[in-house]
């Protein structure tokens, strides 16, 4: 694991972007990725089990002590007011519970080019650039681009011993 911390370190210092992708609900590994985070984007789906498990996550790293604010984005929405409520849904019980706002980045359509596209072996931004899910994720990385950034703050903080400081 370690190795992995010094090998994501490097990749961060040569990047102007390093994105991970973890696996669902709260474990050991995605805590400890979320918390070292300088931006935290938790994806969630219309599925009450999958935003019950936004919710989970969130709850475990507030009580880390999590030092960013997180962000939402809903995945494979049928429609924008579907996606604005999972996302209010989520930001009212974070709030109320947590004492702890969330961002909304909005949403992804579910949209069967980002099938083709897997299947294609292409993202579907290339296979498919004019898709509904293709759109959504020119918007997505804009907004991504265009939160204000900490400059105090590193990407991976790695404490001496190369251990991960989170």
């Amino acid at each position: 694991r370690e190795g992995l911390y010094r090998e994501l370190s490097r990749l961060a210092q040569d990047a102007d972007l390093l994105l991970l992708d973890t696996a669902s609900g709260a474990s050991r590994l995605t805590s400890q990725f979320a918390r070292a985070a300088t931006e935290l984007v938790v994806v969630t789906t219309p599925e009450p089990t999958s935003y019950s498990d936004a919710y989970g996550l969130i709850k475990v790293l507030a009580a880390q002590g999590l030092g960013v604010t997180p962000a939402v984005l809903v995945n494979r929405a049928a429609s924008i007011e579907e996606a604005e409520e999972v996302a209010h849904d989520l930001a009212s019980l974070t709030r109320r519970f947590l004492n702890l706002n969330i961002d909304s980045l909005g949403a992804i359509p579910d949209d069967p080019s980002v099938g083709q596209a897997i299947r294609r072996r292409e993202p579907v931004t290339s296979a498919f650039p004019k898709s509904p899910s293709a759109i959504a994720f020119k918007i997505l990385a804009q907004r991504l681009w265009a939160r204000p950034q900490d400059p105090t703050s590193s990407a991976w903080p790695i404490e001496a011993g190369g251990r991960l400081s989170a």
